[in-house]
């Protein structure tokens, strides 16, 4: 049975999320995006909406928590490495993501990432009886020899 490993699962361990790797690279990877430049020029002259900058990182405030920004460039890395520490589904996944980074339209990108998921595929294939082989009939030259009948 497959689905019964989870049970086997610590569910506080499987979303550790380490920055000591992830930050330096995060700080690059911001540097290097456009959007991510912009805002932080906006942040030096002024307070800018929910953002804020802190050595070198910019984060954003959503509902009390203090997010890291995710530029375009590592979001998929970002949700791969999260679902890929549990194979957890869309909604365990982003969840736990949503206490760390900011990744605009998350939900979506979820999905996308798990629906490509190999693991998942296996794990989701049908189960059960498998579908009949179709078994064609030989076709004779005499008219009218065969009738074929649709039965529902």
């Amino acid at each position: 049975m497959t689905h019964v490993d989870a049970l086997s699962r610590s569910p506080i361990d499987i979303f550790c999320i380490s920055f000591d790797n992830t930050l330096p690279r995060l700080k690059s990877a911001q540097d290097n995006d456009n959007e991510v430049k912009a805002i932080k020029e906006l942040l030096r002259i002024s307070a800018y909406e929910d953002y804020c900058d802190r050595n070198g990182i910019l984060y954003k405030f959503v509902e009390g928590k203090e997010l890291v920004i995710v530029p375009d460039s590592m979001q998929t890395e970002i949700i791969r490495n999260a679902h890929e520490k549990g194979h957890t589904g869309v909604k365990y996944t982003e969840k736990h993501l949503q206490d760390y980074y900011y990744i605009p339209k998350l939900r979506q990108k979820v999905e996308n990432i798990i629906s490509n998921c190999v693991h998942f595929i296996l794990i989701n294939q049908k189960r059960g009886k498998k579908e009949g082989l179709l078994h064609p009939l030989q076709k004779e030259d005499t008219p009218l020899h065969t009738y074929h009948i649709d039965h529902l």
